[in-house]
């Protein structure tokens, strides 16, 4: 089946991104092949102009308050812009794409009717590859990983990131989905505020008998090397974590995953210890994941005698 014209929306979320939205935007028009995608950035209370910026890009602007990641998804899939949309790409306003075409990935996508989530191969901006395909969220694989230090939270596996492959899941920087999928499965669930929220939307994807899929014909630059996470950061990821285990797990299940986790961040603490590295990311996610704090999960506290401080970057 071949793409129609209109067969593509495409939502990013912005925070304080106007640096580097164009650059995002100018790449998926230059990589649109047949398609004429419609965008629609939906804003998370920036203040650095975007908006003023979008209104010379040819997009929907719509802005908001900054209610997380996934309610900034679920107001751009309600926008009329995007009726009609066949698939929906999520996309960070820090990704840019440098190969194959937005056609060509929805004409492969239509030739693999189970395959509802799909990403593409990804690097920073040195060109190293940057894993994106998660494994499963299992007591399990947590187990290796806490007591053995085997596995991760991402494949790394080179062979995965050969060619095609399914995933349990795959990081939304990059994410196409089908637009039916999205509506039946009732958009991305809120409860997330940054972090977890493609974890869950693949489980339900998957859970509806669907596939997630890396397509390594096409490439996008994620410039993540040398980035590293805040305290607040690291504090949501963590969060984000619980919130998934609550959602998913019963209580018993609950329990033994979060002591894994409290068993990998412990393991990686005394390494870092060993080798001369301060642990200090590693105490902030370890008091986060014992304790889950309600009034802070969300946006960042603004520093005294600032109006806005940056949302954190997947």
């Amino acid at each position: 089946m071949l793409p129609s014209p209109s067969d593509l929306g495409v939502v990013v979320v912005t925070h304080q991104s106007s640096r580097d939205l164009e650059a995002c935007v100018r790449a998926l028009l230059d990589h649109q092949g047949d398609l004429e995608p419609r965008l629609v950035v939906s804003d998370a209370g920036s203040t650095d102009g975007v908006a003023e910026l979008a209104a010379r890009l040819p997009l929907h602007f719509l802005p908001g308050p900054n209610r997380g990641f996934a309610a900034a998804v679920n107001r751009a899939l309600a926008d009329p812009a995007l009726a009609g949309a066949r698939w929906v790409l999520l996309v960070n306003p820090d990704v840019r794409m440098v190969e194959g075409s937005l056609s060509q990935l929805l004409a492969r996508c239509d030739a693999l009717p189970p395959v509802a989530i799909a990403t593409v191969r990804t690097v920073d901006q040195h060109g190293d590859l940057v894993l994106n395909l998660g494994r499963p969220v299992s007591l399990r694989q947590w187990m290796r990983m806490a007591l053995r230090g085997v596995g991760g939270d991402w494949y790394s596996e080179p062979e995965r990131y050969a060619g095609e492959a399914t995933a349990a899941w795959a990081a939304g920087s990059f994410l196409l989905v089908r637009r039916d999928v999205l509506d039946d499965l009732g958009g991305l669930d809120e409860r997330f505020f940054l972090y977890s929220e493609e974890v869950d939307l693949c489980a339900r994807a998957r859970q509806a008998g669907w596939q997630v899929r890396y397509l390594p014909s096409a490439t996008v630059v994620h410039p993540l090397a040398g980035r590293s996470l805040d305290a607040h950061q690291i504090r949501l990821l963590a969060w984000s974590r619980l919130v998934y285990l609550r959602k998913w797990h019963r209580a018993p299940a609950r329990l033994a995953l979060r002591a894994a986790r409290v068993l990998m961040i412990l393991r990686s603490l005394v390494q870092d210890m060993l080798r001369g590295i301060s642990p200090r990311a590693q105490w902030t996610e370890l008091l986060a994941t014992l304790r889950f704090d309600p009034a802070r999960y969300g946006a960042a506290p603004l520093p005294e005698g600032r109006r806005t401080r940056p949302v954190p970057t997947r």
